[in-house]
């Protein structure tokens, strides 16, 4: 199931260019919901983690879900930082 790593690789680095290219426009306007795609995507990571632990603990995963899981929810966390910081540096 190598083909599940490789989607959230791409889920995850599209959502990160998308979100910093909205949030960079959001911050140059000044708008008044310029934490918007960073507070979507941590929103997203932490609902994401509940979910995970919820089901963890009633249903036996397959390693490789699990693993994938536990790397979308990693690269969701660090997208959210890489959002908030490449907006806020730009910023500066």
């Amino acid at each position: 199931m190598w083909w599940l790593y490789i989607v959230v690789l791409i889920i995850l680095i599209v959502g990160t260019v998308i979100g910093s290219r909205y949030s960079i426009k959001l911050f140059k306007e000044n708008h008044a919901k310029k934490f918007l795609p960073f507070g979507v995507a941590f929103l997203i990571a932490v609902i994401s983690e509940i979910i995970y632990l919820i089901v963890s603990k009633k249903a036996t995963l397959d390693i490789d879900i699990s693993l994938s899981w536990m790397m979308l929810n990693m690269g969701l966390f660090f997208a959210s930082g890489i959002i908030y910081f490449s907006a806020f540096l730009t910023k500066k």
